[in-house]
Order: structure tokens, then sequence, then C-alpha cells
């Protein structure tokens, strides 16, 4: 991909998370999904990358779900699409930062879940 490709896609990426994260398009769930299926013009074979963005994925989900000013039935459609980035990151679960961070993320997703 050249740079200007990558450079859209990686734009198209952010508005897509802030799309998710605010609920910009809260008759559209399927957003959702086209964020999480995204790869914000990334190289994805690059383990450090994938950490990276399945984490960022993981975390604004996460932040989405919290949100009481967003509407119930997006938060819903953010809790129910967390294990899509999470099993994306066990595949790294060999690395003990990866578990770490796997641990912190599965605390918070409980905390959520007891709300």
């Amino acid at each position: 991909m050249s740079s200007a490709g990558r450079y859209n896609s990686m734009l198209d990426y952010i508005r897509l998370g802030l799309a998710v994260r605010y609920a910009l398009a809260q008759d559209e769930i399927s957003m959702i999904i086209r964020f999480l299926c995204h790869d914000g013009g990334r190289d994805l074979n690059d383990p450090v990358a994938s950490i990276g963005h399945f984490d960022h994925q993981l975390e604004l989900l996460i932040e989405a779900a919290c949100d009481h000013s967003i509407p119930p039935h997006w938060r819903h459609a953010c809790m129910d699409n967390l294990y899509r980035p999470l099993f994306a990151l066990r595949q790294f679960s060999e690395d003990p930062c990866v578990r770490q961070q796997i641990a912190v993320r599965l605390q918070q997703i409980r905390t959520i879940a007891l709300h």
C-alpha cells in the first residue's frame, strides 16, 4: 500500500473509531463491526503493531460501554463485540506483557459487567 493509501486508511480508521466511541451513527450497529475489521493502515503481520491495534480497539469499546451519555443499545453492542479484539490479542499471549494487558482488560470487562 502506498503511503498516501496508508494515510487515507488511517484517517478512515480514526473516523470510524470516533463514530463508534461517541455513537455518532446510533442506528448503524454494523459500524462497530466495520471498525473492528479495519486494519487502520497498519501492517498486522507486525506483532507489535497488531498488539497495539487490537488493544486500542478493546480500550475504545470499553470506554464506549462505560459512557452513560451513549444510548444503552449502543453500549450493549460494544459489550457484545468485546470478544473480537480480545480473541485477536490472545494469539500473542505467549508474551508476558500481552498476558498482563489481557488480564487488565478482562478485569475491566468484569467490572463493567457487574454494573
